[in-house]
């Protein structure tokens, strides 16, 4: 499957960490978060570099993004202790799913074939429909989207009139 802008996203489910109150394993089920635009964040790996630039970015501006009606979830090939490891060191509150079976990733056509074990740095934002409204998947893992810019893009769409 292709899954640009205008797709419909089917749904999956996944094993995930999530930091918030109460640090937790949950099965993250991508029906189960449609009240809220979604921001998925694949990403190469934990405690990368510009993977932990990234992850601490979309951290430091998950008020802002809430207030415009948006859930960030990130997602890479590590596992749930890797995650619970990231998560608690850079206090990260939104759920991390571990695709260590690769099965998002494909979905996505974000397995890299630079980075065969791992996820394309890649950027997806689904409205309530599950639909995809944006999309960005980059050529090199030391690109990255910044929150900003998630943030504008999410801005001017409460300002068009449909």
């Amino acid at each position: 499957m292709n899954i640009t802008k205008g797709t419909e996203v089917p749904n999956f489910k996944a094993k995930s960490f999530w930091q918030s109150h109460e640090p937790k394993e949950f099965d993250f089920e991508l029906d189960n978060f449609t009240s809220n635009k979604l921001v998925l964040a694949f990403y190469p790996g934990d405690f990368t570099p510009v993977c932990t630039k990234e992850m601490c970015d979309f951290s430091d501006h998950l008020s802002a993004l809430k207030d415009l009606n948006a859930q960030v979830v990130g997602i890479s090939t590590d596992n749930l202790e890797s995650h619970r490891k990231f998560a608690v060191r850079y206090k990260l509150d939104f759920p991390l799913i571990a695709d260590t079976d690769k099965n998002i990733g494909e979905l996505f056509n974000v397995k890299g074939p630079l980075l065969a074990n791992n996820h394309r740095r890649a950027i997806f934002i689904l409205d309530e429909n599950k639909k995809v409204i944006f999309n960005r998947i980059e050529f090199s893992a030391i690109f990255r989207t910044e929150a900003k810019e998630i943030q504008r893009f999410l801005n001017s769409l409460s300002r068009r009139c449909f």
